[in-house]
């Protein structure tokens, strides 16, 4: 008589826990923090677990009719409408974290045998691919080393533990972690990862601060090598740098075996930090809204940094359009993506301006805005200050200019249209350069650029006699300093 096989699933039990979830928040907050869609074993339940997740993520509570709602949006058949219909009939639970792990030990159960059933396969197939049976059982052995280990720890345990300060990859600017870079197309923030890496390796500057020197690798997924060798000249103004501890990929694979090979590759040459460009192309994830893939891709990146203590830099893009009002949700795709990361970063830059601004957040960093400069002939980023005070000097000057080239006085409509900004930003900005004396009021309610001093118009008035120079060359020995 053959041994019983192991039960791998309870559909029953998993529409208990459904039925649970449309009614207790509590049992929501658990289930979405434990389970993955693919934790249950039928499409049914899997499909309407995902509307719950989708109705949680935009913020709507996930009863009867919004489950519904939503399904519909999602295309749901009608034989998953009606087991949704059916959930009303079934009973909940008071017990549901009981339930939450016992799917969730039904799924590794699932997952377990699948695995052994493929590696099984693999080995007795022709041409056998060793390396690959070795990388998978690598991540087996991982996945169930995460899964065993416990996090639990009493109040008394935890305040006696003594931590060290957090350190940073850019002092005051990006700490050790997982970090999320996000600009628009062609903003500069490949430019940004590039710089970072190579002077990483070096132990030069970054942002005009000091870095310690590490072992870096850029994964460029949407670079060649050409490209990446005609960057780093460009960046390194054609000084010839030898840095070994710098590695470059421009293809790499995604998911599971992505942070696979980056485990090794961590291992082999004790890579200390990995910038990834960009995190779309090392995502498996195909919608860029499904929060339970993304939650699920950044864990395995977290992990990974975690348990190897290295640190990640994504880079990623912004969504189209400006009006959000927090910046972090300027990120492209899922909160799953901002959620998951230990810092946030956005780079904004205006096409054909060179000044951008820096706005950055984290679990273990200032929450700050700086203002950035790129330098068009290396190719690098510079901080030229806290961001309000840069883009104030920034509308000063503009101000100034606008007043300098009108011949009469000018009010503050006038100003505000000619740089199509509102007139009551115009008008408290005038009031503060009166007082600093950078503009004059010789009118009311109309303001003039400061007069020429007469060092200066002295120089004018011998420039308008022809007497004074004969060619070119006399103009250009003038100093007008």
């Amino acid at each position: 008589m053959g041994k019983q096989s192991a039960k791998l699933f309870d559909k029953p039990l998993e529409r208990v826990l459904l039925s649970t979830i449309t009614l207790n928040n509590q049992a929501l907050s658990e289930a979405i923090s434990i389970l993955k869609p693919s934790d249950f074993s039928d499409n049914h339940s899997r499909e309407i677990f995902k509307a719950i997740l989708k109705c949680a993520e935009s913020g709507m509570v996930p009863d009867m009719p919004t489950i519904y709602s939503t399904m519909q949006d999602m295309s749901a058949t009608p034989e998953t409408l009606d087991v949704l219909y059916g959930l009303a009939k079934t009973p909940s639970s008071i017990n549901y974290p009981e339930i939450i792990l016992k799917i969730k030990n039904y799924s590794e159960l699932r997952f377990l045998s699948s695995f052994i059933e493929e590696q099984k396969e693999s080995l007795q197939s022709p041409g056998a691919d060793a390396e690959k049976i070795i990388s998978n059982l690598q991540l087996l052995a991982r996945r169930q080393t995460t899964t065993k280990k416990s996090s639990v720890i009493s109040f008394d345990d935890l305040m006696s533990m003594d931590f060290p300060e957090q350190k940073f990859l850019i002092p005051g600017i990006l700490p050790e972690g997982v970090s999320l870079l996000a600009a628009k197309p062609k903003a500069g923030k490949s430019w940004l990862g590039l710089d970072l890496c190579v002077s990483l390796a070096i132990g030069g500057r970054v942002l005009g601060q000091c870095v310690d020197m590490r072992n870096t690798m850029l994964l460029a997924l949407e670079d060649s090598q050409r490209r990446l060798h005609s960057r780093i000249q460009k960046q390194s103004q054609g000084e010839r740098l030898s840095l070994p501890n710098c590695h470059f990929d421009t293809a790499w694979p995604t998911g599971a075996d992505g942070l696979i090979k980056l485990e090794n590759e961590c291992r082999a040459r004790h890579t200390q930090f990995f910038v990834i460009d960009t995190y779309g192309r090392f995502s498996p994830a195909r919608d860029n809204n499904d929060y339970s893939e993304h939650t699920a891709m950044m864990a395995g990146i977290k992990n990974f940094a975690t348990d190897n203590n290295v640190s990640v830099l994504l880079i990623h893009h912004t969504k189209k359009g400006d009006d959000v009002a927090d910046f972090t949700d300027r990120a492209l795709g899922s909160i799953g993506i901002t959620g998951g990361v230990d810092s946030i970063l956005i780079l904004e830059r205006k096409r054909g301006q060179n000044d951008g601004i820096l706005s950055l957040t984290g679990r273990d960093c200032e929450e700050q805005e700086l203002g950035v400069k790129f330098d068009t002939m290396t190719c690098r980023w510079s901080v030229t200050g806290p961001a309000a005070e840069v883009t104030e000097s920034r509308e000063r000057s503009e101000i100034i200019e606008v007043l300098k080239k009108s011949n009469a006085p000018m009010s503050p409509k006038d100003i505000a249209e000619r740089l199509d900004r509102k007139v009551g930003n115009v008008k408290f900005l005038l009031s503060k350069m009166l007082e600093d004396g950078q503009i004059i009021k010789p009118y009311r309610g109309e303001y003039k650029a400061l007069p020429i001093k007469n060092t200066n118009l002295t120089i004018c008035n011998n420039l308008s006699n022809s007497a004074n120079f004969t060619n070119f060359e006399d103009i250009k020995e003038l100093d007008f300093e």
